[in-house]
């Protein structure tokens, strides 16, 4: 005589068979503990966290069974809520790299200013410094001589994501020893 199964807190997919009655068997293998299992996971149907019996008994059969649809279009949804935020992050960080560039431009080119200038005088500063930063930049520049030194001055607008558009200044200083002509 089969003995009734403890309760498990859920109640079972299908009725316990009443005391004295013959124990059902599973179809294919007539083994009667196969019986009370799900056929594709060997799973008790009544024990706490199994799926849904009835998805999981209609795969089974051959039918059909479709996901949930709560969850459908979600990936996009984030995407198109997170791009703009990349996009920002991406221009955030170009605008670093053109301030930091603009930075060793202005410094480069005031360099070469100050030794064209302690060189060749004062018209050879400003087209050293000319020559130095490219057309698109919005640039100005000043030389003058400061005793034994050459020191040249050479300005240049903070680009904004494009060299055309500026929020700011950059001022790169330089200097060099004034040669010398011996008579």
């Amino acid at each position: 005589m089969p003995t009734p199964r403890p309760a498990t807190g859920s109640p079972p997919s299908r009725p316990v068979p009443p005391p004295g009655a013959a124990p059902s068997a599973c179809r294919t293998t007539g083994d009667p503990v196969a019986a009370d299992r799900e056929p594709e996971s060997g799973r008790d149907p009544g024990a706490t966290g199994a799926r849904n019996t009835d998805r999981s008994q209609a795969a089974a059969r051959g039918h059909r069974v479709l996901r949930p649809r709560g969850d459908r279009g979600q990936v996009a949804v984030e995407f198109v809520g997170m791009v703009p935020l990349i996009l920002l992050l991406v221009a955030a960080v170009w605008e670093c790299v053109l301030i930091g560039y603009a930075f060793s431009l202005a410094g480069n080119a005031a360099d070469e200013a100050a030794r064209a200038g302690a060189v060749k005088g004062g018209g050879a500063c400003a087209a050293a410094a000319a020559e130095h930063i490219g057309s698109a930049w919005n640039m100005t520049s000043g030389c003058t001589e400061a005793g034994p030194l050459y020191k040249a001055t050479v300005t240049l607008e903070i680009p904004v994501l494009h060299p055309s558009l500026s929020f700011g200044r950059i001022t790169g200083e330089a200097g060099a020893a004034m040669e010398r002509e011996e008579d």
